[in-house]
């Protein structure tokens, strides 16, 4: 019952189970809970994520828990945001959590993956109110590295994007090697891409040998040295590199989504 409950995947486990519990079975006054799991998963419901491939230590007590990550093989599935799972060969990190009057408090620290498409560390905050009619909050900063450009495409928002401007990133960013970058997103959940000004959303990313399309028919700028730049509704792109045997320079691109 308790796997089904955790999400325990066939060859999932739960390890080093401890649970205890005051008061009555159907209204305990305090209770806690330690356990190590082992290739757990969690299903997409509605707004909410779900993840597989989870392991780590988990600790519980009435009013607030943590989860001490430790995964190998790991996916995230966001369906409202990303189109697939994001896949991670090594996630790490620390998750707490605490109730307070009128809300719970997600806290995310030294958190660390590593996969195919490069490596990333950060940290997040999130504050989930009681009141359904209020909207979550997630306070997020990401640096990243030695990323794919091949796969750009992957981490595109793509449900808050206009079919247009997300064809034109999809046809634009070919490939080339994300030497460093980051993201930060700070805002109410329910107002992204804050059109409204009501959040901030950033990602700026440097490629190394790009191959960049920036107008259908053209030949491709290539060998490029590109820095892209999206701040809200906002994509500009920069940089040099070579059209056929000519020498491009200082190339600026940019292209808005204004919900339109």
């Amino acid at each position: 019952l308790l796997d089904a409950w955790l999400g325990l995947r066939p060859g999932g486990s739960l390890e080093n189970f401890s649970l205890r519990l005051q008061g009555d079975w159907l209204s305990t006054e305090h209770f806690s809970l330690e356990a190590d799991i082992r290739d757990g998963a969690v299903q997409t419901y509605g707004k909410y994520p779900g993840a597989r491939g989870v392991s780590g230590h988990l600790s519980m007590v009435r009013e607030k828990g943590s989860f001490r990550i430790d995964s190998t093989g790991m996916a995230l599935s966001l369906p409202r945001v990303f189109r697939q799972p994001l896949e991670a060969r090594r996630v790490s990190g620390d998750l707490n959590w605490e109730k307070y009057v009128g809300y719970w408090l997600v806290n995310g620290n030294a958190l660390r993956l590593s996969g195919d498409d490069g490596r990333g560390s950060g940290s997040l905050s999130l504050h989930l109110p009681h009141d359904e009619a209020v909207s979550p909050r997630l306070k997020l900063r990401v640096d990243f590295e030695d990323g794919n450009g091949a796969n750009a495409a992957h981490y595109y928002p793509a449900s808050h994007l206009k079919p247009s401007t997300l064809a034109w990133m999809e046809s634009s960013f070919v490939g080339g090697e994300i030497t460093r970058g980051y993201l930060v997103y700070d805002g109410p959940i329910r107002q992204f891409p804050f059109r409204d000004g009501s959040g901030k959303f950033e990602l700026r990313g440097h490629v190394r040998r790009g191959v960049y399309r920036f107008l259908t028919g053209w030949e491709p700028i290539r060998q490029a040295e590109v820095d892209v730049a999206i701040n809200g509704a906002e994509v500009t792109v920069t940089g040099d590199g070579k059209i056929g045997k000519l020498d491009a320079t200082q190339v600026v691109v940019s292209a808005r989504d204004d919900g339109t």
